[in-house]
């Protein structure tokens, strides 16, 4: 993921002009490199502290891959991914469009989508590579984390936690954005959304600025469109709203 901007940072070292400096700051570099890849570096089975998560002992633990850098490594060893694979088969296969959704166990679910939705299947992406990976590619992946969610993008930061993982976007907002106008009570009660919330969940999306933020990016790409989306753009970058339902619509809507 950050090999490109990575890339990009190191090409201008490419015509630095060879000098006494530049040639001691290459080789440290280069002595850093041989202890990075010797027995002197650290162990890649340090666990996580306090401050810190160690993202690769987790893939390798969840996967037992040591090197998992392959597709296939985590389509096939991903913990959640034999049922889920499954239940992709079958809601791609099904009549009707279908959401597919987890509860507070990480445990998959399906429940029937509004008919009028754009895609078949839809997917909610706690892991969102392996699960985009997993998923068919006429399906949609909707982010948990807001890394990669319009909607969940834009909800107010509560706290700080692991950068880029601050923002997860429940089941309410899920519901409302996805699943049929009258959820079935047994999926709401998996998903820990009352129907209340999911109401004003789906209020909220179709008022003032969070409304106009769906049609920037779900709106066909027109040359009209394409003007207001550049206009707007440092408002709707500012723009945030309460994670909370009701909050945010009586903040939308009123």
């Amino acid at each position: 993921m950050i090999l490109p901007a990575l890339l990009l940072l190191l090409l201008p070292v490419l015509v630095v002009p060879a000098t006494r400096f530049t040639g001691v700051a290459s080789a440290l570099l280069l002595v850093w490199l041989g202890v990075a890849v010797s027995p002197l570096r650290a162990p890649f089975d340090v666990r996580s502290t306090p401050g810190s998560f160690n993202v690769r002992s987790s893939d390798v633990e969840g996967l037992g891959d040591h090197n998992p850098v392959r597709t296939a490594t985590w389509v096939d060893n991903w913990p959640a991914l034999p049922e889920g694979r499954g239940m992709l088969a079958r809601a791609a296969r099904a009549p009707r469009p279908t959401l597919l959704y987890f509860d507070a166990g990480r445990r998959l679910h399906a429940t029937p989508m509004r008919e009028d939705s754009p895609y078949h299947v839809v997917i909610v992406g706690r892991h969102l590579g392996v699960t985009g990976a997993a998923a068919p590619l006429d399906a949609y992946v909707n982010d948990a984390w807001g890394l990669a969610s319009p909607v969940g993008a834009h909800l107010a930061l509560e706290r700080w936690s692991w950068p880029g993982h601050e923002k997860f976007l429940r089941n309410h907002w899920v519901f409302a954005e996805w699943a049929v106008e009258h959820p079935p009570q047994r999926d709401l009660l998996r998903a820990g959304a009352s129907r209340e919330a999911v109401e004003a969940a789906r209020a909220a999306l179709g008022c003032g600025e969070l409304a106009e933020l769906k049609e920037s990016v779900r709106a066909p790409l027109t040359a009209d469109r394409f003007l207001r989306n550049l206009t707007g753009a440092f408002e709707r970058t500012r723009f945030r709203f309460a994670r909370w339902p009701v909050a945010a619509e009586r903040a939308l809507c009123d």
